[in-house]
């Protein structure tokens, strides 16, 4: 991972994304790498739930390079089956902007 993040570092000014008429350059994206690295830990299973959204692709490029495994999973999923993905692989974390799960998880 330290060539992918030489290269962010090599664009860190460079835009990376837009939206809704914001930019966010390559230093945006790693802004906090530490700070996300605390929080989480290293080398955890993440259920991540995907959006072209900046703050999905923040969270995916911080996970990789903290040497996260990442399930990625349609935001539409139904909770059928994210309870199915829960309670089979049980991630250490859940990704998701929108979508209220109802459940509980124990394992």
């Amino acid at each position: 991972m330290k060539t992918f993040l030489g290269k962010i570092n090599e664009f860190k000014n460079r835009i990376a994304f837009f939206e809704n008429s914001e930019t966010y350059t390559y230093d945006n994206l790693i802004s906090k790498l530490e700070t996300f690295k605390k929080k989480i830990g290293e080398r955890k299973l993440i259920l991540l739930f995907c959006e072209n959204r900046y703050e999905v692709i923040r969270s995916y490029i911080n996970l990789i390079l903290i040497d996260s495994v990442i399930i990625l999973a349609d935001k539409n999923l139904s909770n059928n089956n994210i309870l199915n993905i829960v309670y089979t692989y049980k991630p250490d974390f859940i990704f998701n902007l929108k979508k209220k799960i109802k459940f509980n998880i124990s394992y």
